[in-house]
């Protein structure tokens, strides 16, 4: 398996959780905090998606667990993901 630290990568990546996610109220908070922004996305094993952004310049942002929609963890500065080709994920 593959794993990224998203802070010494640059990259923030909300991980969306589908055993704690709330499907029609959680995808509108999230649709709104992405703002309509393409971006890549990853399946995950337990049928979730990551989706993977560069914050702007000078921003640096930390992880958490459901702080901003619940069942969405975000993976920054002091996180990792598991990234493709890993075995059980799937780059969309």
């Amino acid at each position: 398996m593959i794993g990224v630290d998203c802070g010494r990568a640059g990259i923030v990546v909300p991980d969306r959780d589908p055993r704690h996610y709330e499907a029609d109220a959680g995808q509108r908070r999230l649709d709104a905090l992405l703002g309509g922004v393409v971006t890549r996305t990853a399946r995950t094993p337990s049928g979730g998606r990551h989706y993977y952004f560069r914050p702007p310049v000078g921003v640096e942002v930390g992880s958490s667990v459901s702080l901003f929609v619940p069942g969405v963890d975000v993976r920054g500065r002091g996180g990792y993901v598991i990234v493709p080709p890993s075995p059980g994920v799937a780059g969309v």
